[in-house]
């Protein structure tokens, strides 16, 4: 049951993530040079599309890149890609974070699977002990 718990957290955590991967995928477009300083992105309702995500999600996303200084986000106007090199900045502050993300998500895979495991055993265990328990 604790298991079970732990998995919905973890979900739910990886999924209230969504608007900072957007937020990296687009920082690394700016960073590659695919989108160049004062180039307008598109509408929160076409990139919610191109990500499979709500408009809501998009605006946090250029929201964490405005509080970086990545994009400029004008009201009602769209948002502009400020900086080349906060792009590369950002990137190289949440890449990190990104990977270390991923590699906890995989380690509690694992001690997952490792507590499922162990639990398989003990009950293999004690079938063998009652049975070499009769036998005897």
């Amino acid at each position: 049951m604790e298991l079970q718990a732990n998995r919905t957290r973890d979900t739910k955590r990886e999924a209230g993530a969504v608007y900072e991967r957007i937020a990296l995928d687009i920082a690394k477009r700016i960073a590659r040079g695919e989108l160049a300083e004062g180039v307008k992105l598109s509408g929160r309702t076409l990139m919610s599309g191109e990500y499979g995500v709500s408009p809501e999600t998009i605006r946090r996303s250029f929201a964490l890149l405005e509080e970086m200084d990545v994009v400029h986000v004008m009201h009602n106007s769209g948002v502009r890609v400020h900086s080349h090199e906060k792009a590369k900045a950002f990137v190289e502050k949440y890449g990190k974070h990104d990977a270390s993300k991923t590699l906890l998500h995989r380690m509690r895979e694992i001690l997952a699977e490792h507590e499922a495991l162990d639990k398989e055993l003990y009950s293999i265990a004690k079938q063998l002990f009652s049975l070499n328990t009769r036998f005897h």
